[in-house]
């Protein structure tokens, strides 16, 4: 990486399992991470200290905050744990027998929230709307709960088969939530699929849309929503796409499988990471950068430069609302902060 660039590398230990996801609060003062140790952690932007911990019934294998930071969301098997961010009190859970949350998503006003869940033993695979809104006004010590063999808004119309939410891996919003985006593995090879869904009646709207070789691993949107990347494993790609007509704007390649990735919210950069499971390395070999952060050209896709850190499989990056901090988690059980000592000098960087 560019010599005049300095980075402050900060490995933070306040999980003892792999960690999944990292999120940034809108102002960037404070991230979460969220790891199959059954907890959520907050902390500090400016000194990496923890200011507080949400504590699940299950390993946490999804999490998301409202865009006004007022709730954090976190699956895991058995039920959805809804808390208020800042003074800790569970003000919801969404819970139903072998309930299994594979991702979830905040619409763009925190009311609502839409999770894909995997089929386990006699509980179908699904996706879900949950009308939250009641959850964000709960004021008291007593946990708003909702039954999700009791919520209304379940659906399987005919155009969402039983066997495409069975291979469902990621969900989200798109902007003023007029659509869902669903990322998935249905190609009739295992391919990655994307599908746009009407929120109110989660029909399919168009064609779906061939994304990678492999699941879909991450949907990120552009801070404006104009366009968003996508994740593939098998193919070590991520993919670049206009939000409005779902076509690939670019393509970039990397050396190893690709997990998780952010856009810059300022410049035209982005930042990819992953790597393979530990059973493939012992079948396919390593390489010394395997579990680095790459940085790429968003406009040119040429690569600029990596980061090291970690020891395993990077699950997923963000960047901070100023773009001169990056939050990185990871399989090895860390989360990891980079700050950029001149973050004004980084903004203006734009090659090695």
């Amino acid at each position: 990486m560019n010599e005049q660039l300095v980075v402050r590398p900060i490995s933070l230990n306040g999980h003892n399992r792999p960690v999944k996801r990292v999120l940034f609060t809108r102002d960037g003062d404070f991230f979460v991470s969220s790891s199959t140790d059954r907890t959520c952690v907050l902390w500090r932007t400016s000194n990496a200290h923890i200011t507080g911990v949400y504590k699940h019934e299950a390993a946490v294998e999804t999490m998301d905050l409202s865009p006004d930071d007022k709730l954090i969301a976190a699956g895991g098997f058995g039920g959805i744990n809804i808390w208020d961010l800042f003074s800790g009190r569970l003000v919801g859970r969404i819970e139903g027998k072998n309930y299994a949350p594979v991702w979830l998503a905040f619409d763009c006003n925190g009311d609502r929230l839409a999770v894909v869940s995997s089929k386990r033993m006699n509980t179908a695979a699904s996706l879900r709307i949950f009308d939250v809104s009641e959850m964000k006004k709960n004021e008291t010590d007593k946990p708003v709960v909702l039954d999700i063999n009791d919520t209304p808004y379940i659906s399987k119309p005919e155009s969402l088969s039983t066997f495409l939410l069975q291979r469902a891996t990621v969900v989200t919003f798109d902007r003023m939530s007029q659509h869902i985006i669903l990322g998935t593995d249905c190609g009739s090879d295992g391919e990655g699929e994307l599908y746009k869904i009407d929120p109110e009646t989660l029909e399919i709207v168009g064609e779906p849309v061939y994304a990678h070789e492999s699941a879909v691993a991450q949907i990120e949107f552009s801070l404006d929503y104009t366009h968003f990347l996508t994740c593939g494993y098998n193919d070590k790609q991520a993919k670049l796409w206009d939000s409005a007509t779902m076509e690939c704007i670019k393509t970039y390649n990397m050396k190893v499988p690709c997990r998780g990735g952010a856009i810059h919210p300022h410049i035209d950069q982005i930042i990819l990471a992953g790597g393979q499971d530990a059973r493939d390395v012992t079948q396919t070999g390593s390489t010394e950068d395997q579990f680095h952060i790459f940085f790429y050209d968003k406009i040119m896709a040429e690569p600029l430069g990596e980061l090291s850190g970690h020891f395993g499989p990077v699950h997923c990056l963000a960047f901070s609302p100023s773009g001169k901090e990056i939050a990185s988690c990871s399989e090895d059980g860390t989360v990891r902060l980079y700050v950029f000592v001149d973050g004004d000098s980084y903004l203006k960087w734009h090659s090695v």
